[in-house]
């Protein structure tokens, strides 16, 4: 398969032995502790429903540049896949630039600045496109952007970001479901540890407006260092074993101490 090659590919990762994953559906559970919201004023643009995260950016935001959506706390390690379903509502069509849609980026713990995304975006005249790009640091340590769209009518679909050693593999899907998935690209990405995911919407300084759902999050790596588990307090399944064992404790002293107490009689 080359490096430029669009494919149908079947898109599972192989990971160690025992990898750590992270899921979240957003179609029904609140936001975790693990996920936080980014970008300016996101608190105003973005809101739970029970179809999804809901990321609506009118057209005459303040800011045009920042992105907006949530990102995790906890980064990854080695191998990794991480997966996002989205559904596009609304994406108004920009004179020029890069696109208005949404996206999935992942960046290189700090110092390194280098970055890598997929997104699906409406651009100029209509058109309608799946991306890829990779910030790299080029010459003299600045950044050196590279990236492709092809044409994708996946309003509704995934988006992935694929690590396996040191390729990194950029894929859609026209789905929420299933493993078929369309490789728009692979680079050499190294395997450096990354500081986190983020999943947002864009209008690229484009004077639109967009609306997204997110519909859920998969992460399967290596390793997930920051991950931590809900500090919402013990689970009920813990609750549950401690009240039995604390149970079967009481019941066996009161039983201990009722025949000592016959047999003294």
């Amino acid at each position: 398969m080359g490096m430029t090659g669009l494919v149908l590919v079947s898109a599972a990762v192989s990971l160690g032995a025992t990898p750590e994953e992270f899921t979240h559906d957003f179609r029904s559970q609140a936001l975790p502790p693990t996920l936080r919201l980014v970008g300016p004023e996101a608190e105003r643009y973005v809101r739970l429903e029970s179809q999804g995260l809901r990321v609506s950016l009118p057209a005459d935001r303040k800011d045009l540049v920042a992105p907006v959506g949530l990102a995790t706390v906890f980064g990854m390690r080695g191998n990794f896949e991480i997966t996002a379903a989205y559904e596009v509502l609304k994406a108004e069509e920009p004179d020029t630039g890069f696109g208005v849609g949404v996206n999935l980026r992942v960046k290189e713990v700090e110092p390194s600045p280098e970055a890598a995304m997929v997104a699906w975006l409406v651009r100029a005249k209509g058109q309608q496109v799946a991306a890829w790009d990779w910030s790299k640091v080029g010459p003299g340590g600045k950044l050196k952007p590279e990236g492709k769209a092809v044409p994708s009518t996946a309003r509704v679909g995934r988006l992935r970001l694929q690590r396996v050693g040191d390729a990194l593999r950029f894929l859609i899907a026209s789905d929420t479901s299933g493993e078929t998935f369309q490789e728009l690209h692979q680079c050499d990405f190294g395997r450096d540890d990354l500081e986190r995911a983020y999943l947002t919407v864009l209008t690229s300084r484009a004077p639109r407006a967009v609306e997204v759902r997110w519909l859920e999050l998969q992460i399967r790596a290596d390793g997930l260092p920051g991950l931590t588990p809900s500090t919402g307090g013990p689970s009920m399944a813990w609750l549950v074993g401690g009240w039995s064992a604390i149970v079967l404790l009481v019941g066996g002293g009161w039983l201990v101490w009722r025949r000592t107490r016959k047999a003294r009689k």
